[in-house]
């Protein structure tokens, strides 16, 4: 059985990773500081880019992989592209035979998610979350 990887993106610790890259990637290119040896600022900037590559190359790097925050959901399980979702567009979910959870959309679409080989703990915390959050807009 595998496991869901779960992010969320509100953290404070990943805002203060990505603030840091951006910082880094300035700092490396713009030069406000002169240093003796001009591969310092390179090196500088070469540090920003892999700690942003780290952050959204987190998606790739897992297969089963889900990232949230409060105004939508990104589900990225047993396949390489994954669904975003707003929480504004969904009606409500479902899971059927702890195999299949069942996203209704406001529209009437469904998309369906295959969770064959996923923990039953990690599918009932995803359909938890999106029931969450459907039902604070909701209130």
């Amino acid at each position: 059985m595998k496991r869901i990887h779960f992010d969320n993106t509100q953290d404070w610790r990943v805002t203060s990773i990505l603030i840091v890259a951006v910082i880094f990637i300035l700092l490396g290119s713009f030069e406000p500081f002169e240093f003796d040896n001009p591969n310092i600022n390179k090196g500088t900037t070469l540090f920003g880019w892999f700690l942003w590559l780290v952050y959204f190359g987190r998606m790739l790097l897992y297969k089963n992989y889900v990232q949230w925050n409060k105004k939508g959901i990104s589900i990225k399980i047993n396949s390489f592209w994954g669904k975003n979702l707003t929480y504004n567009n969904i009606k409500g979910s479902e899971i059927i035979d702890n195999n299949t959870l069942i996203i209704t959309k406001n529209s009437g679409n469904q998309i369906k998610i295959d969770l064959q080989g996923i923990v039953e703990k990690d599918a009932l915390k995803l359909h938890n979350l999106i029931a969450e959050h459907t039902l604070e807009k909701k209130v």
